[in-house]
């Protein structure tokens, strides 16, 4: 069951701690007393329907992408949110792609072909949370490579120009992993200038994209997740073929689609231009 949640969701998740997540806190569900609060999973994602889009062109028509998310949007997610947990007087650690949780920060858009700031792109899922309750709604950021000033389409970048991870390769072996707040802490002032998060904001500084960071050890030793062997498999196929985002994969097989799962787990390729 968990598998085919993840992979209702998205085709190319089959990743097995993606759906660890569902056994274990179903374990720990089955361990409580009657009486107690069962811990809860919110899904926050739309349901696309990617089978509208048959060639890569379709991917940049406002006509054939609105069909894809059905007039869903990060609005809905942080209405889950809100009426799930806020509503309820109650807390929740909302884990997503980083552009996703952007809360106080607004996130710039980028003209390719001005090399220039081009205004703020949609409100994400964590903006529309903060508009609702404030400071009360905080972004966490794990260590990872930012997006280039240069564009999302430009190899990454080291997260606040290479000084954290600087600074933590000086400190001694086994003092890897540390969380700290940016808003009263050194680290809060760190600068941007390599990052495409910069643009809009006049003195931008690692306080103004997060509230909290993690750091988790560095990116040399970062793994990839764990494929599932055989996610996609004969029973699921032809599902996973109308469903994919990348409409190449329109009569991928199933060896196909798993290997693409893999690739996407080999962090040391991913990184390659950062850890020569």
């Amino acid at each position: 069951m968990a598998r085919q949640i993840t992979f209702n969701q998205y085709v190319f998740w089959g990743y097995q701690e993606y759906v660890d997540i569902y056994k274990v806190a179903w374990q720990l569900n089955q361990h409580l007393p009657k009486d107690k609060r069962r811990f809860r999973i919110l899904g926050v994602n739309c349901s696309p329907n990617w089978s509208v889009v048959q060639k890569q062109e379709d991917l940049e028509n406002p006509v054939v992408t609105a069909k894809v998310w059905r007039g869903c949007s990060e609005e809905q997610w942080g209405k889950v949110i809100l009426d799930e947990v806020v509503a309820k007087g109650e807390k929740a650690l909302v884990y997503s792609g980083m552009h996703h949780a952007f809360t106080q920060y607004r996130q710039p858009l980028y003209n390719t072909a001005t090399h220039s700031f081009a205004g703020f792109g949609d409100v994400r899922m964590g903006n529309h949370v903060y508009n609702a309750i404030g400071k009360r709604a905080v972004t966490i950021s794990l260590h990872a490579t930012w997006i280039s000033s240069e564009g999302y389409d430009a190899p990454n970048v080291y997260a606040a120009d290479g000084y954290i991870d600087t600074a933590m390769a000086k400190l001694a072996p086994g003092i890897t992993r540390v969380g700290f707040d940016t808003e009263r802490t050194p680290f809060g002032g760190l600068p941007g200038t390599t990052s495409i998060y910069k643009y809009g904001y006049k003195d931008f500084v690692l306080s103004t994209f997060c509230d909290g960071y993690i750091y988790q050890g560095p990116l040399s030793a970062y793994e990839g997740v764990t494929p599932i062997k055989d996610f996609i498999n004969e029973t699921n196929l032809a599902i996973a073929q109308a469903q994919s985002p990348n409409p190449r994969f329109r009569q991928a097989s199933a060896e196909e689609f798993n290997r693409a799962i893999a690739a996407d787990t080999d962090m040391h390729a991913r990184l390659a231009r950062l850890l020569h």
